[in-house]
């Protein structure tokens, strides 16, 4: 077989998988979003540790609670908004899929009450 011809396949082939990757990923983001549209509501979140990827910071996992199960997540850091470590914040989840989940940084929750309703052991 021609060597020129053995390489556009396999040019083809890489396309092929990148494309089906890039498909899936948008896939995926589309159906959250659905998720997080249609049947929600919202709890209280924990910031507890930033995650880091080459040594940069750049998400910050949060744990909460939906009956009573605990759920984690993890938010890709927005260097124009400060979300501290160990701070309460409001979050959306699906009714449907809890798992799936968005964190809302610039809402801290200070409320006491709420912490404790959210599952939490508040103590200040």
């Amino acid at each position: 077989m021609d060597k020129g011809i053995k390489k556009i396949r396999e040019m083809n082939i890489i396309v092929i998988v990148l494309a089906m990757v890039l498909l899936y990923s948008f896939y995926n983001s589309v159906k959250r979003q659905n998720y997080l549209n249609s049947e929600y509501s919202f709890t209280v979140a924990k910031t507890i540790k930033y995650e880091f990827n080459k040594g940069w910071k750049n998400c910050i996992k949060y744990k909460y609670y939906v009956d009573n199960k605990k759920f984690d997540g993890c938010v890709t850091i927005d260097p124009e908004i400060n979300c501290s470590i160990g701070k309460f914040y409001k979050v959306k989840f699906s009714k449907i899929k809890p798992e799936i989940s968005e964190l809302y940084m610039t809402e801290e929750v200070v409320d006491t009450a709420e912490i404790s309703n959210a599952g939490f052991d508040y103590k200040k």
